[in-house]
């Protein structure tokens, strides 16, 4: 679930309701904000919110019931209205067996790369992580930064 804060205050309702496995170091696990400007008008942006969780068939259900979760998950959603909508399956990481060490701090960069530490999903052989680049407004591998983003 998550949930907004607007004047320091956390709004009743959530912007988005989502399945999450949360047995021991997974769940919602990091968020980033990011601005669009439109191209032909400075003054219209969009607002974009990364997300990274571990998806599950039913909330929790990797804890109450041994299911297997879904995959680590990275999506942008589009804030509209008050609530997050037109979400996009970015990067899809397969889940492991092990609920430990799935990191999850996102950052979208000066260069408006979207950077996630993913943690060493349970390898501790593997420290070198996970390494994917892509650009958030194309959805692919990318070294080229895209102009009119901001962090927020």
């Amino acid at each position: 679930m998550v949930r907004r804060i607007v004047n320091r205050t956390l709004l009743k309702e959530p912007v988005l309701d989502v399945e999450v496995a949360n047995l021991r170091e997974r769940g919602m696990l990091g968020i980033a904000i990011a601005k669009q400007n439109n191209a032909t008008n400075q003054k219209t942006t969009k607002t974009f919110v990364f997300l990274y969780y571990i998806e599950a068939k039913q909330d929790g259900s990797d804890a109450k019931n041994g299911d297997p979760p879904l995959g680590n998950r990275l999506y942008r959603y589009e804030l509209m209205d008050g609530n997050l909508k037109n979400g996009k399956l970015l990067l899809d990481i397969p889940a492991e067996r092990s609920a430990l060490h799935n990191g999850g701090k996102i950052l979208i960069g000066p260069d408006s790369n979207v950077y996630l530490v993913v943690g060493d999903l349970a390898h501790r052989t593997r420290l070198q992580n996970y390494e994917k680049k892509f650009n958030p407004q194309r959805n692919k591998r990318s070294i080229s930064p895209y102009t009119g983003w901001q962090t927020c």
